[in-house]
């Protein structure tokens, strides 16, 4: 996950893309999101559990 890699960086001041590059929606890529909102993280978890 690309949270751990943004968080130095944004703390010098270095702005990091944070929207969520799997699901294209815009939406700011946050531990939240990857695992209980994100469209294609979902299609993921289904097809591994069927």
């Amino acid at each position: 996950m690309r949270h751990y890699k943004t968080v130095a960086p944004q703390k010098w001041g270095v702005k990091v893309q944070s929207d969520c590059v799997l699901c294209n929606t815009g939406a700011e890529e946050t531990l939240q999101h990857l695992f209980f909102q994100c469209s294609y993280s979902a299609y993921i978890w289904n097809s591994i559990l069927q």
